[in-house]
């Protein structure tokens, strides 16, 4: 469990634990956010969900959530230069709800 004080001096406490041993981990930025973003590509007509900060094994993050979140094979890919997961539409939300419930 970790305690976090944000901008505004509240404490809050998050779990750092997980249910079962997984290959990968998912670190929080300095603000203690999580690393999902969205991008808009070609004028906003192409909305894209970025996962950064990634550490261990990508390609079973991927596999993951690939299954849990029930997202297309084709939708999803892995940039390998800069370790991120690239994942078509906005999915942020459910995407954070996943990284939530797993403990990150």
């Amino acid at each position: 469990m970790v305690f976090v004080k944000n901008c505004f001096g509240i404490l809050r406490h998050y779990s750092t634990g997980t249910s079962k041993t997984l290959p990968f981990a998912i670190s929080r930025s300095k603000t203690a956010n999580y690393p999902v973003y969205i991008d808009y590509k070609s004028g906003g007509n192409q909305v894209q969900t970025i996962i950064r900060r990634i550490e261990g094994d990508d390609n079973a993050l991927l596999k993951e959530l690939i299954s849990d979140l029930a997202i297309p094979k084709a939708d999803a890919s892995i940039n390998r230069l800069t370790k991120q997961i690239v994942i078509k539409g906005n999915h942020s939300q459910r995407v954070k709800q996943w990284i939530q419930d797993h403990g990150f």
